[in-house]
């Protein structure tokens, strides 16, 4: 008769040390802090009008999911291109708030900007109707944030009325 016999204590050793090394690991990621900045940006007021105190207005939102200030430094509308680039700054202070400015950690802070002040944007001759634009927001950290593509047919549109 044919007797096997299964040694199984190599087995649990295995076992044993990859949980060792789970337990490691978990522990690490617990008692260390995030050190990645994770922001997120909502753009209100395109495809929508918003009227603050009868004032059309767009809202930058940005959401700072880290768990640490984030420090936003910019505002740029750019042009979305194959080849080089076409922007344009916004200006250093909104409705609300003027750059640089902190966001708290879980928090969101908004850049609400009157529309008739961006007109030097659709003003200007290298502004093109037909070609898309995003907001691109920088932070101090050097992390640039944009936001969905904007026909700019429609950024007259809303400029102009």
């Amino acid at each position: 008769m044919l007797s096997v016999n299964i040694d199984f204590g190599n087995v649990w050793d295995a076992l044993s040390a990859i949980g060792t090394v789970g337990a490691v690991i978990v522990s690490l990621w617990i008692a260390l802090p995030s050190r990645f900045e994770f922001v997120t940006v909502k753009l209100e007021g395109f495809s929508k009008p918003m009227y603050v105190n009868g004032t059309k207005v767009v809202n930058i939102n940005v959401f700072n999911h880290s768990d640490f200030v984030v420090t936003v430094s910019s505002v740029i509308l750019k042009q979305v291109r194959k080849k080089g680039i076409l922007m344009w700054l916004l200006p250093r202070r909104s409705l609300v708030l003027s750059f640089p400015f902190e966001v708290e950690p879980h928090q969101n802070g908004q850049m609400i900007y009157e529309l008739s002040n961006l007109n030097y944007i659709v003003e200007n001759d290298k502004f093109e109707k037909e070609k898309y634009y995003q907001f691109v927001i920088g932070t101090k950290s050097g992390k640039r944030i944009v936001t969905k593509k904007i026909l700019g047919s429609e950024i007259e549109s809303l400029i102009k009325k």
